[in-house]
């Protein structure tokens, strides 16, 4: 345990392409400490003015918003020459784990429960889209990155969404050029694959993806190459869940089909208008966080024990306990900057696998590449900054993986 400021950092959790995210106790009161996350800039980005930018606007963006769907953030600041935010530790899973884990049990996550994660993250979604200014001008804050990723749901069954590191607002001092890809390829909209300009229906296509994928237990965007998955979401036609789920509730299917509609103008015009097309569809279903958090705990019950274990020995100082794999996963702790797809081994069904797209008895529809023709012209309408973006992304990758070798 090392001290830094108010904070004492317990444990490195992990490191991202940004920051590093660290355990750790707030000692605000004499006798009164909470446990919190501190994600702190990298030492070698910190003299670089753009990241630095970009650090401050997550957390500019992050600290505005107040919401018990959104993970809080108590603080932020520069220590010592390194810049800091501290914010809300949560103790549950994001739903790549619980699908994980769903698959590993051989369980299937109830549509009704699907679906109240689902609305709960609509709300947190409006509320960030709502936000304005002390001007009163809407602040137009995008996440950007909406995915399993980045929607947690605690063991109380409270949902929560983290992680605005590439949100686009307003107020932003850190401007993405045009074009500039950012978020998980997989749940783009298929204009921020296009790299046009975004507003608050973009992350409705993309929370459309997550729900489309928790109800069916199926990826809809899933390549090897990330070409093949712009070029999916731009142009290839989105299979309703009934082909993939036999007996696929027909209400839920056209809340999902509206809001995966590739013309934006098509979707739903806001979060809450979403939320409310949900709350429709679970009128009459008796789900609430209550039932979320029993279900949850009762595919983590033996794990959740063994985490609580683990960070009440971190804490009190006592033996060190098998840290890897007892600690709850990156993922789950606000802030991460990388995929969580990469640290994790390759698993069936959402995690990897072939891609279905469609699915009737025996019968399965396939993902096949474009005519040569299509395929031109999908790629004619992306920006050059767009293309640029794609091929810089795949250079970065190999680069790493250059120097990774060598190190080792």
């Amino acid at each position: 345990m090392r001290r830094f400021g108010r904070y004492e950092l317990i444990e490195k959790i992990a490191t991202g392409g940004m920051a590093e995210i660290f355990l750790a106790r707030h000692h605000a009161l004499p006798d009164f400490d909470r446990l919190v996350v501190v994600k702190r800039l990298l030492p070698a980005l910190a003299k670089d003015a753009t990241f630095v930018s970009m650090f401050l606007d997550e957390a500019r963006t992050s600290a505005g918003l107040n919401h018990p769907n959104v993970v809080q953030i108590y603080d932020l600041g520069v220590m010592d020459d390194q810049y800091f935010i501290a914010m809300e530790l949560i103790q549950g899973e994001d739903l790549v784990e619980i699908s994980h884990r769903a698959m590993e049990l051989e369980r299937t996550i109830p549509v009704a429960l699907a679906a109240r994660i689902v609305a709960d993250t609509c709300k947190a979604l409006h509320h960030a889209h709502e936000q304005t200014g002390f001007d009163g001008k809407p602040l137009g804050i995008v996440h950007r990155d909406v995915s399993p990723h980045n929607v947690l749901v605690t063991y109380a069954g409270d949902v929560k969404i983290v992680d605005f590191g590439i949100a686009k607002a307003r107020t932003q001092t850190s401007k993405t050029g045009a074009g500039m890809l950012k978020g998980k390829y997989s749940y783009m909209s298929p204009e921020q694959c296009l790299g046009e300009a975004l507003d608050r229906r973009s992350d409705l296509f993309s929370l459309g993806v997550v729900l489309y994928e928790l109800t069916t237990g199926r990826r809809l965007f899933h390549f090897e190459r990330s070409t093949d998955i712009l070029e999916a979401i731009t142009e290839a036609p989105v299979p309703p869940p009934s082909m993939v789920v036999p007996g696929y509730p027909p209400a839920l299917e056209a809340i999902v089909m509206r809001a995966l509609e590739r013309d934006p103008a098509r979707r739903f015009a806001t979060a809450l208008e979403m939320q409310r097309a949900l709350e429709a569809f679970l009128r009459g279903e008796a789900t609430s966080s209550v039932d979320v958090g029993a279900w949850v705990k009762g595919l983590f019950g033996e794990i959740m024990v063994e985490k609580r274990r683990v960070i009440d020995a971190l804490v009190s100082g006592r033996d060190r306990p098998d840290f890897e794999g007892a600690f709850p996963p990156a993922s789950t702790l606000p802030g991460l900057d990388t995929d969580v797809f990469r640290r994790r081994k390759e698993r069936d069904g959402l995690a990897g696998g072939p891609t279905v797209i469609g699915r009737r008895g025996a019968t399965e529809w396939r993902y096949r590449p474009l005519p040569v023709a299509r395929r031109q012209n999908a790629f004619a309408r992306m920006s050059v900054t767009t293309r640029a973006a794609i091929l810089c992304t795949a250079v970065a990758a190999f680069m790493c993986a250059a120097l990774l070798s060598t190190l080792v």
